[in-house]
């Protein structure tokens, strides 16, 4: 099939035809690409979410056995049962994202 250049559709800014591989496809076809702003949204989400339960640990340590008087024993054992519990949820989440999206 031949296609002269006034069959094509144009990107309504630059006014030029959206060409991939070969083929040209309507402005309309063309899909926004969301993947660096969830990179961010995932760093910020991670970041100010879970980062500072799991590797801030080490700094309130010493704060949570004096003031809770606890042993070390303890803490690492509520460290283990967190860390367990987040891997036990983690698939689960990844099916409702999965299924429902977020």
């Amino acid at each position: 099939m031949t296609t002269s250049r006034e069959d094509c559709d144009q990107d309504p800014e630059s006014g030029r035809d959206w060409r991939v591989g070969g083929l040209t496809l309507p402005s309309e076809t063309r899909r926004t690409f969301y993947g660096w702003p969830m990179v961010g949204i995932g760093f910020l989400t991670y970041g100010l979410g879970i980062a500072p339960a799991y590797y801030g640990l080490g700094i309130f340590a010493s704060s949570l056995i004096a003031d809770l008087d606890l042993t070390r024993q303890q803490i690492g054992q509520m460290f283990g049962a967190f860390t367990f519990t987040y891997g036990l949820v983690s698939p689960v989440a990844a099916a409702v994202i999965r299924r429902w999206g977020i």
